[in-house]
């Protein structure tokens, strides 16, 4: 098993415990729902930043596709609590990251910047960038290069 899919099993563990302890206790069911929405909004801007720090490890079409099956397992146990609205709505920028990794390549060689840009339009044109211009091909196709120049934008735009 690759590392990651561990450290899920055993994320997935934890949550579980917590979540059998707040029903053990007999928390009200809001507050074990914002406990978890929480949680998973920590957990999707630990992840996304994770990623975007290392694309030399993470922007490839083969961990876009491993990792997303991993955030799969999360959706399925927290629908199977009947938490997966908390999940839907804080893992958006993760998901729409792991969607854009994850996608054949090639359809992203083929695709423009500004589809790119409406297909993932929570990653800001910065992010978005970040992800092409490191991402691992042999050659970079020129129609990934954004309409306006982002010169302008900082690099702590690329953190969520």
């Amino acid at each position: 098993k690759q590392w990651y899919q561990r450290r899920v099993r055993g994320l997935v563990s934890l949550l579980q415990r917590i979540h059998s302890l707040g029903k053990a206790s007999k928390l009200n069911n809001g507050i074990i729902k914002q406990l978890f929405s929480s949680t998973f909004f920590f957990i999707n801007m630990t992840l996304f930043n994770s990623i975007m720090e290392s694309p030399e490890l993470f922007f490839s079409w083969e961990k876009g596709v491993q990792i997303h099956v991993q955030m799969d397992y999360i959706l399925k146990w927290s629908h199977q609590l009947q938490l997966s609205h908390c999940t839907v709505n804080q893992f958006k920028e993760l998901n729409q990251l792991l969607d854009l990794l994850s996608l054949p390549k090639r359809d992203l060689l083929s695709s423009e910047w500004t589809a790119l840009s409406r297909a993932f339009p929570i990653l800001t044109a910065h992010q978005l960038n970040h992800v092409l211009s490191n991402y691992r091909v042999s050659q970079k196709p020129l129609i990934w290069k954004p309409s306006p120049p982002l010169s302008f934008l900082s690099f702590s735009s690329i953190i969520c």
